[in-house]
């Protein structure tokens, strides 16, 4: 059990990145809750790729601020680099 929350009926309940209650999993597809939901192959495969960008980006994130250097966010929400620490 990776201890994922879900709604009612069983489905996992996923933020607009995909993320779920867990940390560092995501989920895409017929697994994942919407009350209008459409249950169809290219919205999973939207979902999914939403899914991947999302989970390379906090891999990024977190394998850069490993590596010294300094993350701040702009408005966006778009990551800017300042400098490397020594």
């Amino acid at each position: 059990d990776l201890g994922l929350k879900t709604d009612p009926r069983g489905y996992v309940i996923v933020d607009a990145e995909m993320k779920t209650s867990t940390q560092g999993v995501w989920a895409a597809g017929d697994i994942t809750a919407g009350e209008f939901k459409f249950r169809q192959v290219v919205t999973a495969t939207a979902e999914g790729a939403l899914a991947i960008y999302s989970a390379y980006l906090d891999t990024k994130k977190e394998l850069l601020v490993q590596l010294g250097v300094i993350l701040k966010e702009n408005q966006c929400g778009r990551l800017l680099f300042q400098e490397l620490l020594c």
